[in-house]
């Protein structure tokens, strides 16, 4: 498990795509080409998703967040998250996550709220 972290800090830091990742996995742990295009994809998301909060944080004007989703239906998993709407910047979702992917190969995102949104919004 060490190893793989490893190798998956490894290939963000070098700017490598999911597939190019993929590949390393498949080749190195004996994952199927399926298993490791999973793993590339739901890791590399969640590394940037922490990076956009880490941001979000630090930024100073974002006060909320909300669940969004690429898929023009959205994850049936993650859709009470996607209902929820706007909530706090460290708060929870009402299914516990606090952002995603919520499951491998999440397609969800975190669209960050600013605070002049957030008056808005109430």
């Amino acid at each position: 498990r060490l190893l793989l972290r490893s190798d998956i800090s490894d290939a963000i830091e070098e700017g490598l795509s999911n597939d190019e990742l993929a590949s390393i996995i498949a080749e190195s742990y004996a994952f199927s080409d399926e298993r490791a295009e999973t793993i590339a994809r739901t890791e590399t998301a969640f590394a940037d998703v922490q990076g956009n909060m880490i941001a979000y944080r630090e930024s100073g004007v974002v006060v909320g967040k909300q669940w969004i989703t690429s898929q023009d239906e959205g994850c049936p998993e993650c859709q009470a998250n996607m209902d929820e709407g706007v909530i706090g910047l460290d708060e929870a979702f009402e299914s516990g996550d606090t952002e995603p992917p919520a499951h491998p190969n999440c397609e969800c995102d975190i669209l960050p709220v600013l605070s002049d949104e957030a008056e808005d919004e109430n």
